[in-house]
């Protein structure tokens, strides 16, 4: 049949008189089963298979007294996912008059507030993006309609809104004296607060919208809306996240609009609306379904690395010893009677022991903005098998509090990464737990994801706690990050006695599968 995310139709059939239903399931799948009009007569349904390759699809027939048919086994061969049907990347340098359509298909003419060359989101392999003034008529026009609103389609663009007091369109589709085909973009609630939107015809004059996510000024975030005729579903997903969605009636109509970047029309055709403000790229359009795991590939930025210290050496300057980054360019300087060990080292040819008196580490510079997404990692073993002591392994403070911190507590054998609420000497927390292995080394990654609103505990790479998290929790610790102790900026505390490796800071969220990649090393 044709590429995954396409819909085709399956027409099942008995030469008994008697049946009253069919089931089908592709292989591994769930069972769905359909009802004839009339006894004996076939059922039609259109499917779209789970993935490409050679998928197997089971029916069987019932009767009205529950017997059933030998099920019957098809084999479906069914080609890789389409790419896109129109994709412009919005990566010009600054001057260009238009974009190019990386598929070779009609350009988008940059028209008044457009300018390129601004800075591409992070992570990605985006070069640059688009900035739109947010001024009237503002935007880029391409003269081609790659999605019918009847049909199946998805449509994702890269966005960095600057005003969230007003709604702003990301991408349209224009029709002409109608509705928009669609639209990707920024609202507002009744209350002002903002949301991401992707929003459809519903064939009688109204649309339909289904809204979810929180836009945050000056953050880049990922769209993708997904209309499924079939089922009959409107999807948008935040980041690679599904974020809404809502039933879609199908409009009866066909579309001649246009393609729309930051801007789309009015109904009457005439007046321009929704002006953005801000940067925009990388605007695909699909005239298929893409699945949850590829919109999760496309919303995903890598995390940047801010640091790693595998600890393999030591090195002393001027009464100073530390321990270099794989880059050479910062260190975790060491103090007390911190000191390498190649004798029993955790991973590598080193390791870095603690001796719980005093004993830390600390580093040259600042690591991480702790009121944005960030993940820590680390790899510790303790010195007894259960100390009944609180020993803190990795911590990043403030005046008063620690933004987070992971430590031990010997009373519970317990793990627990403790987020601060604020910068106070008794600040309301959000805890997490996992327990201990005793004296085994084990590898703990600390994470703060700001667009879901949540915080996270890894153990060797597996999910071991999570809790919600607001960004009005967060706050960003300006210190030093600690290794082997917490509150800092009190003088510190709860010092480490056990041995420390493989220490890791990012810019963003790692996946649970970067994770768990960590576990394992």
């Amino acid at each position: 049949m044709d590429a995954l995310g396409r819909y085709a139709s399956f027409t099942f059939a008995s030469s008994s008189p008697d049946v009253t239903a069919y089931t089908y399931r592709f292989a591994y799948g769930k069972q769905v089963t359909l009802r004839p009009e009339e006894p004996g007569q076939p059922v039609t349904v259109r499917l779209t298979p789970p993935e490409p390759g050679t998928v197997a699809l089971e029916v069987q027939a019932f009767d009205a007294a529950g017997n059933s048919s030998v099920p019957t086994h098809h084999t479906i061969r069914v080609a890789s996912a389409a790419g896109p049907v129109a994709r412009w990347k919005l990566d010009e340098p600054a001057g260009s008059p238009r974009a190019e359509e990386a598929a070779g298909g009609p350009y988008a003419w940059a028209e008044r507030g457009v300018t390129f060359g601004a800075g591409a989101p992070t992570g990605t392999s985006l070069t640059s993006a688009a900035t739109v003034d947010g001024s009237y008529g503002a935007g880029l026009r391409a003269e081609t309609t790659p999605a019918q609103p009847s049909g199946t389609f998805a449509v994702s663009a890269w966005v960095r809104p600057d005003d969230l007091g007003r709604a702003m369109t990301a991408v349209s589709q224009t029709g002409f004296l109608t509705a928009s085909d669609f639209t990707l973009a920024t609202t507002t609630g009744e209350d002002g607060t903002p949301a991401f939107t992707f929003t459809l015809p519903d064939g009688e004059g109204a649309a339909t919208r289904v809204t979810g996510g929180t836009p945050v000024a000056g953050e880049w975030a990922h769209l993708t809306g997904v209309h499924d005729p079939v089922a009959g579903t409107a999807r948008l997903y935040v980041d690679g996240a599904l974020a809404a969605t809502g039933e879609a009636a199908v409009p009866d109509r066909k579309s001649n609009g246009y393609v729309q970047i930051g801007r789309e029309l009015e109904s009457d055709g005439r007046l321009w609306t929704g002006a953005w403000q801000g940067d925009l790229a990388d605007v695909q359009v699909w005239d298929r379904l893409v699945l949850p795991e590829e919109i999760a590939k496309l919303g995903h930025r890598t995390p940047q690395r801010t640091g790693y210290w595998p600890m393999e050496t030591v090195r002393t300057e001027d009464s100073t010893t530390d321990t270099p980054d794989t880059e050479g360019r910062q260190s975790l300087i060491l103090s007390g009677d911190a000191h390498l060990n190649t004798a029993d080292p955790l991973t590598g040819a080193g390791s870095i022991s603690l001796d719980g008196d005093g004993d830390h580490l600390d580093s040259d510079g600042h690591q991480i903005d702790t009121d944005r997404s960030y993940t820590v990692t680390g790899q510790v073993r303790l010195r007894e098998w259960a100390p009944d002591s609180t020993m803190a392994l990795l911590s990043q403070g403030g005046d008063e509090a620690d933004a987070f911190t992971l430590r031990y507590q010997g009373d519970q054998m317990l793990w627990e990464a403790v987020f601060a609420h604020d910068d106070t000497a008794d600040p309301e927390t959000t805890v997490l737990t996992a327990m201990s292995s005793g004296g085994s080394p084990q590898t703990f990654a600390v994470q703060y994801d700001q667009k879901a609103g949540e915080v996270r505990l890894f153990a060797d790479g597996l999910l071991v706690d999570s809790a919600p998290y607001a960004a009005a929790d967060a706050w960003d610790a300006y210190r030093a990050l600690q290794v082997g102790r917490d509150s800092a900026g009190r003088g510190g505390a709860h010092h480490l006695d056990g041995d420390v490796d493989e220490v890791r800071t990012y810019a963003g969220v790692l996946s649970p599968d970067e994770i768990r990649a960590l576990g394992r090393s």
